[in-house]
């Protein structure tokens, strides 16, 4: 059900792969990591209740990636959820879900020339009660439309490229790249 899973651990992983698990590519759950060209891609949702995730960072986890891929995913490409995390030339493209999904977090950066976020469904990007968080120099792009359920308002099509909700401190969005997403290319709500 994961393809590895770090806990409280002091990592250093260079090159490889944690790809075509069912449920959770890789999960970093406190501690600290630093990933050099890993690529979590293609997750599995089987028949889970909840959607697949290319990577997880959570519990207080400090992630430093470059070059890290999470791509061809049933759910998310990236979770943040309570994580602090700085990723170069992250890849995430064609995810049944959220390229990236950051909530409850302190400092996220996304940056790089190299960093593509696109054709995933519902959005490239989206941080909801977060703060201290830079999407820069890359592109995100040709977000799909994803139906999505709201409470007692009902359904919604959601398609994109960068959203921020509820945010708790500050937002940066730097020399980015939005085209072709369905929806709105940058929403900050």
């Amino acid at each position: 059900g994961m393809g590895a899973m770090l806990v409280d651990s002091a990592t250093i992983w260079e090159g490889g792969s944690a790809g075509a698990n069912l449920s959770t590519g890789l999960m970093v759950y406190g501690g600290s990591a630093t990933l050099d060209g890993v690529d979590a891609s293609r997750t599995l949702g089987g028949v889970l209740l909840v959607s697949g995730y290319g990577a997880v960072f959570a519990g207080g986890a400090d992630v430093e990636s470059d070059g890290l891929q999470v791509s061809d995913g049933a759910g998310y490409g990236l979770l943040h959820s309570s994580a602090t995390a700085r990723h170069a030339n992250l890849v995430s493209r064609n995810n049944g879900e959220a390229g990236v999904w950051i909530q409850h977090c302190d400092g996220v950066e996304l940056t790089g020339a190299g960093m593509e976020v696109s054709a995933n469904h519902l959005a490239g990007v989206i941080a909801t009660d977060s703060a201290n968080i830079v999407v820069a120099d890359g592109r995100v792009n040709d977000t799909v439309l994803a139906t999505r359920v709201f409470g007692e308002t009902g359904s919604v099509l959601v398609g994109d490229g960068v959203q921020v909700a509820d945010p708790s401190g500050p937002t940066t969005v730097r020399d980015l790249s939005l085209s072709g997403n369905s929806r709105v290319g940058l929403l900050l709500d």
